[in-house]
């Protein structure tokens, strides 16, 4: 057999392998991850809750890739930016950052402080932002924030709610 015929059988034999594996994974769901992507699912949970409102919203996705030379490049938005923006049907600007259930914690990590910034910049300049891990916690800010007047009571409540 010439080198070329081996290379391609090895080359069918893995892609085989790699086929059996995850028709083992769809054949025995013990084997599949449980929940592999929480904080996608609440978006779509979010966005949906967002439009019933009225609300004109978009998810943003800022996805990093490792370049050749071992550097994390940021494909499709600057660093800080919010999972969900838009507008309320006032024209308030919304900034909102998922976090996966039971993680709101994790805003506070130093390497988000760029996404701390850009929440409190949006909080001063009037703005709607919150970090959430459910729609029953986005509801509750929502529903007392709209019951203040005062712009500056506005901003201190939701200084306060961020984790």
């Amino acid at each position: 057999m010439t080198d070329h015929k081996k290379s391609v059988m090895a080359a069918l034999l893995r892609h085989h392998a790699k086929d059996a594996k995850e028709l083992d994974k769809l054949n025995n769901p013990s084997k599949r991850k449980k929940n592999q992507k929480p904080e996608k699912e609440l978006q779509s949970n979010l966005i949906s809750y967002m439009k019933g409102l009225g609300w004109q919203v978009e998810v943003y996705n800022s996805q990093a890739t490792m370049t050749s030379y071992g550097v994390w490049k940021n494909q499709t938005m600057k660093a800080g930016t919010p999972d969900i923006m838009g507008l309320l049907p006032n024209g308030v600007a919304i900034a909102c950052e998922v976090k996966a259930p039971g993680k709101l914690k994790t805003f506070n990590n130093p390497k988000n402080q760029r996404q701390i910034d850009f929440i409190k910049n949006c909080i001063k300049m009037n703005g709607f932002a919150v970090v959430v891990d459910s729609v029953e916690r986005l509801k509750e800010i929502f529903d007392i924030w709209t019951t203040l007047q005062d712009p500056d009571a506005k901003k201190e409540y939701l200084t306060r709610m961020l984790p």
